[in-house]
Parts: C-alpha cells; sequence; structure tokens
C-alpha cells in the first residue's frame, strides 16, 4: 500500500489499525519542544502581528525574518527545480498558516509551513505582540540523502519574554558517512562563525527514541535547551544561518546524489525510515499530536509515500 495524502477522517480510521499493529507510542516530551512557565495572560489588539510594543531592535530583527522567510521561499523553489503546486491556508482559532509543495526531480517533495500565532493556547503556544514559523520537510528522491527537518520560530511574548528556536536535522536512509560528515562541517562552520560552542545544541538533537529509530544522523542541532534563547540580535542570527545552511546543504547532497545507481536495499532502507517518519507524526511530536490539525503537519511533512 503506497499511501500519499491522509485526511483528519481518513486518521480516525487508520489510528487503531496502526495501534494494532504495534506501533510504538512515545510520548510528547521526546519530541523536543520545550514548555514555557505559564504565566498571567496578556492579549493585545491584532496579537501575533503587533510592532507596536516591540524595541527598535526587535522591530528590526521581525523585519529580518518576515525578509527571511520570503527569500527562503524563493530559495526552496529554486532548489526543487519547479514551482509550487500545491498550496493551502489553514486560518485556524489561534493562527495563520500557509502550506506550499513543490515537488521535482532531485528532491521529490519539499513541504514550506509558514505562518504566524494570534492566540495563545497555552502552554505550548503563547500570547505574543508579534511571532513568526518557518520550517521546511526536505524529502529528497535519492534513498542516498536523508529527509531533512527544518524549523524556526521567532516570539515576542506579551509578558516581557522573548524566544528564539529550532531544529536542524537529518534522518539516515542509506546515507554514506561522508555526507553526514559533510553536513556536520556544514553546521559547525555557522556556529564557529558566531563563536558559540556547538556540543550542547548537537547533543539535545543527538539522543531520544530519534536517535534509535535512525531518524537524525547527529549532523544538527536543537535549539530547545534550557534556558530558551532568548531573541536578541546575536541569537537570532546564530538560529537564522543554520537553518539556511542546513538547507543549503541538503540541496547540495540531493542533487550530488540524484543520478546514482542504488539497490533495492538503499530503496528498503529509505522506505523503513519514510514508515518511521509517519509513525513520528502521528503518535511522537507533540505539535502534531496535541497542537496543530493533521492535515497541517502531514501536508506540510509527510513523504511522498509511505509503503506498508
Amino acid at each position: 500500500m503506497r499511501l500519499t495524502q491522509l485526511t483528519g477522517d481518513m486518521l480516525k480510521v487508520l489510528l487503531p489499525y496502526c495501534i494494532f499493529a504495534g506501533l510504538t507510542v512515545t510520548t510528547a516530551h521526546g519530541a523536543g519542544h520545550d514548555v514555557m512557565p505559564t504565566g498571567p495572560r496578556i492579549i493585545v489588539e491584532n496579537p501575533g502581528q503587533n510592532l507596536s510594543y516591540l524595541t527598535d531592535e526587535q522591530k528590526e530583527i521581525a523585519a529580518d525574518m518576515t525578509a527571511f522567510v520570503e527569500r527562503m521561499r524563493r530559495k526552496i523553489e529554486d532548489g526543487v527545480g519547479a514551482p509550487y503546486t500545491e498550496t493551502q491556508e489553514f486560518p485556524l482559532e489561534y493562527g495563520n498558516y500557509l502550506v506550499e509543495v513543490a515537488r521535482g526531480d532531485a528532491i521529490a517533495k519539499a513541504g514550506l509551513y509558514t505562518g504566524h500565532s494570534t492566540l495563545g493556547n497555552p502552554p505550548r503556544i503563547r500570547d505574543t505582540y508579534w511571532n513568526s514559523y518557518l520550517q521546511v520537510d526536505v524529502h529528497p528522491t535519492s534513498p542516498y540523502v536523508g529527509l531533512s527537518h527544518i524549523t524556526m520560530t521567532l516570539q515576542f511574548i506579551t509578558d516581557g519574554r522573548t524566544v528564539v528556536g529550532g531544529n536542524v536535522h537529518m534522518a539516515r536512509s542509506a546515507m554514506r558517512q561522508e555526507d553526514i560528515d559533510y553536513l556536520r562541517v556544514k553546521v559547525d562552520e555557522v556556529f564557529e562563525k558566531h563563536g558559540v560552542d556547538v556540543a550542547p545544541y548537537r547533543k539535545a538533537r543527538c539522543k531520544g527514541f530519534r536517535l534509535e529509530r535512525d531518524l537524525t544522523v547527529c549532523s544538527g542541532v536543537s535549539f530547545y535547551i534550557p534556558p530558551l534563547m532568548e531573541a536578541n540580535r546575536q541569537n537570532y542570527e546564530l538560529v537564522r544561518d543554520t537553518w539556511e545552511a542546513f538547507l543549503d546543504a541538503t540541496i547540495v547532497l540531493a542533487n550530488k546524489r540524484a543520478e546514482e545507481p542504488f539497490t533495492s536495499k538503499e530503496k528498503e532502507k529509505q522506505d523503513r525510515m519514510r514508515w518511521w517518519w509517519l509513525q513520528d507524526r502521528l503518535f511522537s511530536d507533540d505539535f502534531t499530536t496535541s497542537v496543530v490539525p493533521f492535515e497541517l503537519f502531514f501536508m506540510a511533512t509527510l513523504p511522498p509515500e509511505v509503503k506498508f
């Protein structure tokens, strides 16, 4: 069976069978999203996009993030070598989001997920003056390159706190060690440029059930380590530049391996990776299981096909 699209109604039917088939349910704490302490809620006019409460530096960072999202949108399209052909807006009770999907040759699918929250949904989504979210899942055609999951969030919260965070990582598939090392070097170069020790951020990414299931090759990092990073200029640029460097490296590897012959053994590793990623989306990530609608996350993140 090849699974190319899931809807909420289909999931109601599929989930019991998935559980019966022995899929392992992992708690949300394994997903790498830290919860900020809950404080008194402060809701302002035009929440999530209100710049009037921000300092001059924060306004500059917000403007840069807005420009960065659009620049990455074009870069992904160029990297795939094809325009976005599937687009869907998700106007939710607590936010407005957009998913765009492009499909090409070296990159079978790239799902871009952008937007902002408009209303807090504690404890995972805070009430903010201004915020932005950027995520792409890149699924190369070749089994020699794993899927890339690259995220970034920027939040100026109404209680005065600020946060910039994200994750960059690649699942293993049938990757060669030299390509894993290439990704690691590209991330390390960004941290060296910014004068930051990469070790604690890589350690946060390189552990847990995703490591056990080969859903990370320990080349990326997680910025969700306590205490969560303040959204100042230095931290913002570190996360931003890491995001772009990992995307660039993914596109390079996807094109490098696109025409390389592979055997059924390598394809089986890719199929297994994609199966584990479906399970991860169904059960393990707290945002897909309790915050964001399945339809949104699945359109943005699922592989082009999953075999059962």
